[in-house]
């Protein structure tokens, strides 16, 4: 799972009359607690949680705005003798 200051998204507002600074310059966003939603062991589903991360940024006028990043982490499914096409002797 990627960490938030990996993965710091930029916010910009580029067509507003009513930002001072220019449409170039970020707002500096800042990332609130992750929300993990966990899906215990279930054979007919291969996704192992749901990371719900959101993110907050103010603006000058000092309205709140916030963006949510969906995560989902899968699990592997489990490797047996069938997930495997022939023998390691025939390959060359």
């Amino acid at each position: 799972v990627p960490s938030p200051e990996d993965h710091e998204p930029l916010v910009i507002i580029p067509c507003s009359t009513i930002n001072t600074r220019s449409s170039s310059t970020p707002y500096s966003v800042k990332a609130q607690p992750d929300w993990v939603e966990v899906i215990h062991c279930n054979e007919a589903s291969d996704t192992s949680e749901i990371i719900y991360r959101t993110w907050e940024v103010f603006n000058k006028g000092g309205e709140l705005f916030t963006l949510t990043d969906t995560i989902v982490v899968l699990r592997l499914p489990m490797m047996t003798a069938e997930s495997f096409v022939g023998y390691m002797e025939d390959t060359v």
